[in-house]
């Protein structure tokens, strides 16, 4: 019996000691995720390879993932650029490179300025000019049946009224 109960307790040690060392192991990792031209990007995300562990970034491209396994391996993802992986380090500086193939596209905004979709921060519909011939759009009001939020009101012929989203939003 004592020699079970010895038995018992130098496992439950060797399970402690080890548990004491992998704690020791992690690291916590802070970063920033910028583009090419050094603009911080914000809502990347960055994950531990292999696991559902992970953060994304605040508006000025930094994160910060607690715990972190010291030779893990972080996977940085953002629509429109091509993903990074990189070891993890207590400060990391990454620079993520655009996808020219999704890149390809205008999208025109009511804030007035030419934008890509990646630059937009809210939901967009896009339709692109092959899109209205394959829909065979011929009319601005035609086009509300296939964009959520959008009301053409044709208030006189040479005067259409276009309501994004709602009349009080």
């Amino acid at each position: 019996m004592k020699l079970k109960l010895k038995k018992i307790v130098l496992v439950s040690g060797a399970f402690l000691a080890l548990t004491n060392l992998s704690v020791l192991a992690d690291i916590n990792v802070t970063g920033k995720v910028c583009n090419a031209d050094g603009e911080p990007l914000t809502g990347v995300a960055v994950m531990i390879k292999g696991k559902t562990t992970g953060t994304s970034t605040d508006i000025d491209g930094n994160f910060s993932l607690k715990s972190a396994p010291d030779n893990s391996t972080l996977v940085f993802t953002y629509t429109g650029y091509k993903s990074e992986t990189a070891k993890a380090s207590k400060s990391m500086n990454i620079v993520l490179k655009e996808n020219a193939q999704i890149l390809g596209e205008v999208v025109v905004t009511t804030q007035k300025r030419r934008q890509t979709s990646i630059e937009v921060p809210v939901a967009v519909s896009a339709i692109t000019g092959l899109s209205l011939d394959h829909l065979n759009l011929r009319q601005m009001d035609e086009m509300s049946t296939f964009i959520p939020g959008l009301q053409v009101q044709i208030q006189s012929p040479n005067n259409p009224g276009y309501v994004i989203r709602g009349v009080t939003s």
